[in-house]
């Protein structure tokens, strides 16, 4: 794993301390430093940068949790700095390249499949990670599917990310007036914050007084223009996060491709109606007429119809959308996801 404010790793500590909490003694390696990128002046470019720095910052997911955290001095973690196990399990493609040939006293090699990510490298050698025979573990409908349409995989279990319960949470609750709609910035495109914006500034041409928010680890880029009524937070503290979500009366997943989600499922658990794109993971929580509305990728036109059909609800309905939300949102638990991955260990290792 790597240390930082990606929901993965957020993910990879969540469901280790459940496994934990099984009984299981659970450890997680973690490398310190940036993996080189590019040749030899894309490399005085990042020294310039200081981009030679950790790579785990110190207020990452993994500083929060109760799992022992093994720092590798080194870009990646090798099958010296660890020891011996039942199972390893990994979820990027470039640590799996490296795993698959790890000795087996390791552990057997169970790939966490996190999203199809041939956006992160050589789209072939992406492919062939995927392709790679062995135990899969995938956390949404979409990704199943995947694994064994494209791949020939029929025997991928799925075990959904779960909710942290003790952060994301709601009473019952009315709509503000005037609206409010959110989303998160991710400053990867596929994490569709442009189209987000341009549906809110569509949104507000019928309904001028909707009042839009945000949040990201990266400030808000100058090239995707604001709404207006915008507020933006940049890297606000985890404990702020739930209170976002509990202000919002609708929450975005603008998405083109999205392993799972988790800043939607955690706005729905904080009894925010959605509307998420038809991007893979997020379609698993975000039900279309029931807690808000499923529409096209990069439509932002009919995420703005969306969006204003949430927020214009009378007071009945966006409340049956509110409540749909916390309802599917409970479906997702970590415990009892831990035990379902439990049981695919087990089998994985022949037990």
């Amino acid at each position: 794993a790597g240390d930082g404010l990606a929901g993965g790793t957020k993910s990879n500590r969540l469901i280790a301390e459940a496994m934990a909490r099984r009984g299981h003694d659970v450890r997680m390696f973690v490398p310190t430093k940036k993996k080189k990128k590019g040749g030899p002046l894309a490399r005085l470019r990042a020294a310039l940068r200081r981009d030679d720095a950790p790579a785990a910052p110190a207020d990452g997911h993994l500083t929060r949790g109760s799992i022992p955290i093994h720092r590798v001095d080194a870009p990646y973690v090798d099958a010296s700095d660890v020891p011996d196990a039942d199972v390893v399990l990994f979820s990027w493609w470039e640590v799996a390249e490296r795993v698959f040939n790890w000795p087996r006293g390791k552990g057997v090699p169970v790939h966490y499949v996190r999203h199809h990510e041939l956006h992160g490298g050589d789209p072939d050698r992406v492919r062939r990670v995927f392709a790679h025979p062995g135990p899969k573990i995938a956390i949404s409908n979409w990704l199943v599917r995947v694994m064994r349409d494209e791949y020939g995989h029929d025997d991928v279990t799925l075990v959904h990310n779960g909710v942290d319960r003790g952060q994301f949470h709601a009473e019952p609750r009315e709509k503000n007036d005037p609206p409010v709609v959110g989303f998160l910035y991710g400053r990867q495109k596929w994490k569709g914050a442009d189209t987000a914006a341009e549906a809110c500034r569509i949104a507000q041409e019928t309904m001028p007084s909707l009042r839009v928010v945000s949040f990201g680890s990266k400030p808000w880029p100058d090239e995707i223009p604001k709404p207006a009524n915008f507020t933006f937070e940049h890297r606000p503290p985890q404990g702020r996060i739930a209170e976002i979500y509990r202000g919002c009366d609708c929450w975005i997943v603008p998405s083109t491709t999205e392993g799972l989600g988790m800043p939607g499922l955690e706005a729905a658990a904080c009894r925010c109606p959605l509307v998420v794109t038809k991007s893979g993971g997020p379609e698993d929580y975000g039900k279309e007429g029931v807690n808000g509305h499923v529409v096209e990728v990069g439509d932002a036109r009919a995420m703005a119809r969306a969006v204003l059909d949430v927020v214009s609800a009378d007071a009945a309905r966006w409340r049956s959308m509110s409540d749909a939300s916390a309802e599917i949102a409970r479906g997702f638990d970590w415990d009892a996801s831990a035990e379902i991955l439990e049981q695919a260990l087990r089998r994985a290792v022949g037990g």
